[in-house]
């Protein structure tokens, strides 16, 4: 079998193909090619070093020799059985279109035609709309500089508990973005082997830090590699100037380290005391002699610029400055508002209509209480807050109430038998009832948060490799794993497929269908033993369980003695008030 396409979601299949695409081309890399995934750009060689002599073809030499090259990587493709695309594949063109970017000899750009669609859209009406826009430009946000600081606005939108609210600000945000995309600086490769060092420049603002890795040419012009930027939480925001340009420098450093490892680097930035501060280790904060020795690996020097010529990052630190504490503030204060209606045509300063003349006591409050989402006159903070609990069960349209059905009312299991789903309810904290589904539910959630390692709200993407792994692992209860039991024979694990063992050898090669209808009769027979096994070690385990709580709880402290008082039980009593029909 010959599997031509990429196993879409399986375990590091991305990172498998990009390690066997460089495994493939490792002697043309990074001279010649620089391969990503299936995309093999082949480079010619710069516009300054070009040899325009003739050789005995009449050929130009950089030609010929890009020729060469180009021979080189397809015969190599050919020796480990790779196919080419003829439609999709360019030779000997002056540019190139390569994962959304356009690749000449100046450097690359974004795609005009996907900067003209961003361009093209309108206002956001929606979290979702946001989202949709900011995905769009993230994408080319190394080419955008002061991305953090434009894009903040919207990000601020995004936060949760905020009412989606669009203003004049995220229309200038949105717009500014927009023309930045339009025309954005061109971006050249970095030359880590001339011997000029790799110059970074960072300045840190109250809101974001911006940063700008760049290197200076042969006429001593600079040039941009890469733009980087990223908005500061509100614990760093609280930050003292010179720790907040610190912790800057840090990140740009930790950012985009895979550039500056083994090159020589230039720190450049506005901020004079840092200076001495990685110079001599001078500070009493134990924190900041974490981030100081980290910048001291690269070994970098230091350069003093003043803040009006750091043009890349001076609109950070200076620009919009003014009312700076103020906004902060004010949006702090926004999304300490508890707001859960995002509804598509639901701003603040919208009102909704509501008909209170149809409704009083409780009811009346929950309906004004939708329609302005403030909290209603005369009412004390206590009952406020009753009032927005008991408010998630109704829903406000037309000016009526509506309330929300339950999952045990009729038209919910209506609905349930239209669609074939099977309803089962059962009572809430409840683990006589239910004991048995949530027992290996523990063991589950505690992988989880160790897998996660304090990134808590990473848990819904470990939670399929979690499953996994629970049901490809031996119970201890019954000796099997749960999908051995389920398919009859044991998987097989990703590590299998590099490292062959027993299980992939292919038994079945040259065997006909009768055999192997044979075979998978015997393997299902097996499951039916199994499956008797693990039934008989569940119960065993079970019953052992129920003897040592027998043996540790008891429902008295004291055992009856004769001549204690009991109170015993008469069924009498039940027979003669309720007769027998």
């Amino acid at each position: 079998m010959r599997m031509c396409t990429l196993p879409q979601g399986a375990t590091n299949s991305i990172a498998h193909m990009q390690n066997a695409m460089h495994k493939v081309l490792r002697e043309f890399v990074p001279e010649i090619t620089i391969p990503f995934l299936d995309d093999i750009p082949m480079k010619g060689c710069a516009t300054e070093e070009k040899d325009e002599t003739l050789d005995a073809t009449g050929c130009r030499k950089f030609v010929s020799d890009h020729i060469r090259d180009v021979g080189k990587i397809l015969h190599r493709l050919r020796e480990v059985h790779l196919t080419l695309s003829a439609e999709k594949s360019r030779f000997g063109v002056p540019e190139i279109l390569v994962v959304g970017h356009v690749c000449d000899s100046f450097g690359r750009r974004p795609n005009p035609v996907k900067v003209e669609a961003v361009a093209r859209l309108v206002d956001c009406r929606s979290t979702t709309e946001v989202r949709r826009f900011l995905g769009s430009c993230v994408f080319f946000r190394l080419s955008i500089p002061h991305y953090a600081h434009m894009a903040e606005p919207l990000y601020a939108l995004l936060k949760k508990g905020r009412r989606f609210s669009w203003s004049l600000e995220h229309h200038e945000a949105m717009e500014n973005l927009k023309r930045a995309l339009q025309s954005p600086p061109v971006v050249r490769r970095l030359d880590f082997t001339c011997g000029r060092p790799i110059i970074v420049t960072v300045d840190t603002s109250p809101r974001a830090i911006g940063w700008v890795i760049g290197q200076d040419d042969a006429d001593g012009v600079r040039f941009a590699g890469r733009f980087g930027a990223k908005i500061l939480a509100g614990r760093q925001r609280d930050y003292p100037q010179v720790k907040r340009e610190l912790w800057g420098v840090y990140t740009a450093l930790r950012t985009d380290r895979n550039f500056l490892i083994g090159a020589v680097v230039m720190l450049e930035t506005d901020c004079l005391p840092l200076f001495g501060m990685i110079a001599n280790c001078s500070t009493p904060d134990i924190t900041m002699l974490r981030w100081i020795a980290y910048i001291r690996n690269f070994n970098p020097g230091l350069k003093h610029i003043a803040g009006k010529e750091n043009v890349v990052t001076d609109m950070l630190s200076r620009a919009r400055y003014e009312g700076e504490e103020e906004m902060i503030l004010a949006v702090e204060e926004e999304n300490r508002r508890e707001a859960w209606c995002q509804a598509r045509e639901v701003s603040v300063s919208e009102v909704l209509p509501f008909r209170e003349d149809l409704y009083s006591g409780k009811l009346r409050d929950i309906g004004l209480y939708l329609s302005t989402l403030e909290k209603p006159e005369g009412c004390s903070d206590a009952e406020f807050k009753k009032i927005r609990q008991k408010a998630y069960e109704f829903l406000l349209r037309e000016g009526y109430l509506w309330k929300r059905e339950d999952l045990d009312s009729e038209a919910a299991r209506a609905f349930f038998r239209r669609y074939g789903v099977k309803l089962k309810l059962t009572s809430a904290y409840n683990p006589e009832g239910i004991g048995k589904s949530e027992r290996r539910h523990p063991p589950i959630v505690h992988a989880l948060v160790k897998a996660c390692n304090g990134r808590h709200r990473e848990w819904p993407m470990l939670l399929p490799f979690a499953l996994w792994a629970d049901r490809t692992t031996h119970s201890s209860t019954t000796g099997y794993m749960p999908a051995e039991l389920m398919l009859g024979k044991k998987p097989i694990m990703p590590a299998e497929e590099d490292v062959p063992t027993w299980a992939t050898i292919p038994w079945e090669d040259g065997l006909d269908r009768e055999s192997l209808l044979a075979f998978r009769v015997k393997q299902l027979e097996g499951r039916y033993e199994d499956l008797m096994d693990a039934q008989e070690k569940l119960k065993a385990a079970r019953l052992k369980n129920k003897e040592g709580f027998d043996k540790t709880h008891r429902l008295r402290p004291k055992p009856i003695h004769v001549g204690d008082w009991v109170l015993v039980y008469d069924s009498s009593l039940e027979n003669r008030d309720h007769p027998a029909e």
